[in-house]
């Protein structure tokens, strides 16, 4: 997050041509916030930022497009400032995307993954076996089934093969099942293996393990203190809400009491958990209260909404008013939470607080996805198998090859350039939001669309969303560093 206070002192980074016609960006947000203006670039690198009236003004004299140099000269002519000033100002509107060297285009455009690979997250299933007993669970056998020897080894090869092969710079090994937790020894012999394979390589090589929290033993403390290992803690609402579904299997009750004391002991430790939470029609209710618990505790959390309101995994056709009205309370209920978060007695990181769903902010998803399904989120199952996605790996998978973006790629074989417009829908890249959602989740949109690049069934709770999530950023940017007049 930037301010226009500060950006006047920031070092130009690259050469200013006075003589370039730049172009103010069609794409971008533009509203006027407390004392300045809040602006945001959904195709171009970078949070929203509040700028005051004179960069403003600035950003104005480009509508039609305009020399630099010229507008440059003018503004000085005019007493409106000073050269330097002026001359930081359309730099830095420049250097973020608010100016541009040509016109905008009205439409968007996927570039079909030609942008380079530098990393590559592997989501390994090391086992089936689990605590709880959620019914809307995507791994349907709870049979005791575990990552072998020859499959692990087969991985740490692949793994190692993969980054020489694409000049990778960094992987992150995420360590899921079932509960991964039940066996830390398989997940220690698991990162040893992966890392005593990387150990010669100049990567970035980080683990992160997906729990449900519910265990934390001495033994798993040890294993989150080595360098560049963290931890995902998976959730669904508010205490009473939380337990609904997250019941232990056998006894039936439910897991949050434990969870929250867990939690805390992680933090004792100087560990801070990341908190996955996944909400839907039984829990959103007590979403603004989830957010606000976890911000005070200084920790951040993605946002996951159950992708079928039915809850169930099968391919049972949904009408498209079922939908809407699973998209019209979503609106509600995050539009209290955001309401409750504007607060400025909540903490808030800008950067990295929260995300939500698939949306990506800050990085524009040209390659017409935003998680890296087929391109380089690698799912490897206990059997050794790649499969698409974490929510379909129970429906099996593509053999594994040493290749793993190779294999990640037959394992979900489409193409953002093969996107298509629903009969009687708008056609996603004419949409403004278009680089934030891509359409929203491919594996979602085949199962609802058939066409895994379409139009999302979220499409409805996207449009209130992005915007309306810019605007709380302002807010919380605002409290944090008022813009000068």
């Amino acid at each position: 997050m930037e301010s226009s206070n500060i950006l006047h002192d920031q070092p130009l980074e690259f050469e200013f041509n006075f003589s370039s016609r730049l172009y103010r960006a069609s794409t971008i947000m533009d509203e006027r916030m407390g004392d300045g203006w809040l602006l945001y670039a959904p195709d171009f690198k970078g949070l929203p930022i509040l700028l005051d009236d004179f960069s403003h003004d600035i950003l104005n004299r480009f509508n039609h497009g305009a020399v630099a140099g010229e507008v440059l000269s003018a503004s000085v002519s005019e007493a409106a400032s000073s050269f330097d000033r002026t001359l930081d100002t359309i730099s830095f509107l420049e250097e973020h995307g608010f100016l541009r060297n040509q016109p905008t285009k009205s439409s968007y455009a996927d570039s079909a993954y030609t942008s380079p690979i530098s990393s590559m997250s592997i989501w390994l299933h090391i086992n089936s076996d689990c605590n709880l007993a959620c019914p809307y669970c995507f791994v349907e056998s709870k049979q005791h089934q575990v990552m072998g020897d020859e499959v692990q080894n087969r991985v740490a090869k692949a793994i190692a093969h993969t980054v020489r092969e694409h000049s990778l710079t960094e992987v992150n090994l995420k360590l899921a099942g079932g509960e991964p937790t039940m066996d830390v020894a398989l997940m220690e012999c698991i990162r040893d293996k992966v890392g005593a394979e990387l150990k010669n390589l100049d990567i970035r090589f980080m683990t992160s393990v997906l729990s449900n929290g519910t265990l934390v033993s001495d033994r798993l403390l040890d294993f989150l203190k080595h360098p560049m290992t963290s931890i995902g803690i998976s959730v669904d609402g508010f205490r009473e809400a939380h337990d609904i579904h997250r019941k232990f299997r056998g006894s039936g009750h439910g897991s949050w009491s434990i969870i929250e004391k867990n939690i805390q002991k992680l933090l004792e430790n100087q560990i801070r958990p990341h908190i996955m939470t996944t909400t839907g029609k039984e829990t959103l209710h007590t979403l603004p209260e989830l957010l606000e618990w976890i911000f005070e505790l200084g920790l951040s959390t993605r946002v996951s909404v159950v992708r079928n309101p039915n809850c169930s995994w099968d391919y049972t056709p949904l009408e498209k008013a079922t939908y809407t009205a699973y998209c019209d309370q979503l609106e509600e209920c995050f539009e209290r939470a955001l309401s409750r978060l504007e607060n400025s007695s909540v903490p808030f990181d800008l950067a990295n607080s929260l995300a939500v769903c698939e949306l990506s902010f800050e990085y524009p998803a040209f390659s017409g996805v935003t998680c890296g399904i087929g391109r380089n989120h690698v799912v490897i199952t206990t059997a050794g198998d790649v499969a698409s996605c974490p929510m379909t790996v129970h429906e099996g998978g593509q053999p594994m090859i040493d290749n793993l973006l190779s294999s990640c790629k037959a394992a979900f074989p489409y193409s953002p350039m093969d996107r298509a417009s629903l009969k009687g829908e708008e056609d996603c890249l004419e949409c403004q939001w278009y680089p934030v959602c891509v359409g929203g989740c491919p594996v979602t949109n085949l199962r609802v669309n058939k066409i895994p690049f379409s139009k999302s069934p979220f499409c409805q709770f996207y449009k209130y969303f992005i915007p309306r999530y810019i605007r709380f950023l302002g807010k919380k940017l605002l409290q944090q560093q008022p813009v000068l007049s």
